[in-house]
């Protein structure tokens, strides 16, 4: 199991939840990297609010040069 911040409503840091899920397995190509800490931007505090220039899809994760699909 994997450890990702989550929302599913826009707002502040209120609305982050830490949530568990499998981590589907390594395709052709593609590495499992373990991450300990990453650094979030000003851009996902804003697209966790509502105001980017995208809106999220919930749930919506943050930290998306660490996130694996």
């Amino acid at each position: 199991m994997s450890k990702v911040v989550r929302f599913h409503c826009t707002g502040g840091p209120e609305v982050l939840q830490l949530e568990e899920v499998t981590a589907r397995e390594p395709q052709s190509g593609e590495v499992r990297i373990r991450t300990r800490a990453l650094g979030l931007n000003r851009a996902e505090v804003m697209f966790r609010n509502g105001a980017y220039v995208v809106d999220p899809v919930f749930p919506s994760s943050l930290g998306y040069e660490a996130l694996h699909k």
